[in-house]
């Protein structure tokens, strides 16, 4: 679920049975999933790596490229969404379009695997849209080449924040029945073409600002060198999003979302989404008081060392917590160090009461996403492991 106001590779390919990314820190319809998952090659892979970029804490891509020869783009890594879209060679160089101007585009007569679709491709975001034409062709990621991949070559582009980006379009990692068009996503493809070892991919955040990398996707697996213990699975709830239940959220003597509700884990989106109720008892009980609306919800620094625990509450008992150096963001504003909450208001119908777990909350928690299994997995994530 890409949000603009809050979220904005080198590849790498071990020896092993899946595909790794290194990240960089900055007619709905169910497509076929081939399940027989036991004739799936088992190939070994050699290291593919490239330079690690940075869009500051907000955003996190990898680099893929599309056609032949191949042309390189940066996607930003969103499990909110199962589209691929890119900026086109013919994106409007107007002012109000001056965001095409700035990234990398894809041309199609450059590419002799092209092949047109023409389907018009459109989406509208909170902070920005974008909209164009579908086109076919191969796109390689992770070192490998998924054929004839539908994808949005996008002639319009609105929205300051994808003018400050440092990704160029998004990669879509949602499961297909919100595809836009009803064209099967990259990862299906990647699936269907028995290119990874499982349908799995998982998410890892680095949270050592002092070392040299951000982060990885691993596509077809898990690396247990990135996480601690076992994995707490939960369900998915909903084959849309990767949305699953919270059976309550505790906060010292307080308890949020009582009678259970309902959650997305979301690495298109930077903070933590919650209804505004909750999210206002939260931001009262950790002093957030002071809100500006171009800044964020301002917390005192010098009382965020006592901040309290905050548990998600998953599969009866099991606590996914956050404390206070998970929640509170620290940066540099007019030279001075300002500290704000995490936790903001999607002011969505109290009756329908919906979370979004963003990177916040996944830098803490390394995340598996398992389509064989239709379940999310959460472990404690190491840090500093290269």
């Amino acid at each position: 679920m890409f949000r603009h106001f809050v979220v904005i590779a080198t590849l790498v390919v071990l020896n092993v049975s899946f595909r790794r990314i290194v990240l960089h820190k900055i007619n709905f319809r169910q497509k076929s999933i081939d399940t027989n998952f036991d004739r799936l090659t088992r190939e070994t892979y050699i290291a593919r790596k490239q330079p690690l970029f940075s869009d500051g804490d907000i955003a996190y891509y990898g680099n893929i490229t599309i056609g032949t020869p191949p042309q390189k783009f940066n996607v930003l890594i969103d499990t909110g969404s199962p589209d691929l879209w890119i900026p086109s060679i013919i994106c409007e160089l107007t002012m109000s379009n001056r965001v095409c101007m700035i990234h990398n585009k894809y041309d199609n007569k450059k590419s002799s695997t092209y092949r047109p679709d023409g389907r018009h491709y459109g989406i509208q975001y909170e902070n920005g849209a974008v909209s164009g034409f579908l086109s076919i062709d191969v796109v390689n990621i992770a070192g490998v080449d998924v054929e004839n991949q539908t994808f949005g070559e996008i002639t319009r582009q609105h929205g300051k924040s994808f003018e400050y980006a440092m990704y160029d379009g998004i990669l879509g990692l949602s499961y297909p029945t919100l595809a836009f068009t009803g064209a099967t996503p990259l990862f299906i493809n990647l699936i269907n073409q028995r290119l990874v070892k499982n349908p799995i991919f998982s998410f890892y955040i680095e949270r050592n600002p002092n070392v040299s990398w951000d982060g990885e996707l691993i596509l077809g697996d898990s690396d247990d060198r990135l996480y601690l213990g076992e994995f707490t699975y939960v369900d998915v709830t909903q084959k849309g999003f990767w949305q699953f239940t919270l059976d309550k959220i505790k906060m010292e003597d307080k308890i949020l979302c009582a009678n259970s509700c309902q959650a997305i884990a979301d690495t298109g989106t930077s903070l933590i989404i919650g209804p505004s109720t909750d999210v206002t008892i939260i931001n009262r009980r950790i002093g957030a008081n002071h809100y500006n609306f171009t800044r964020g919800i301002f917390v005192d620094c010098n009382k965020t060392s006592n901040l309290p625990n905050i548990d998600f509450i998953v599969g009866g008992f099991k606590k996914l917590r956050l404390s206070g150096e998970d929640y509170i963001i620290r940066e540099i504003y007019k030279n001075e160090m300002v500290c704000m909450s995490a936790f903001v208001s999607n002011y969505q119908s109290e009756e329908n009461p919906m979370w979004t777990l963003g990177d916040i909350f996944l830098r803490r928690y390394y995340t598996e996403f398992d389509m064989k299994h239709d379940r999310i997995g959460f472990a404690c994530a190491k840090s500093s492991v290269y």
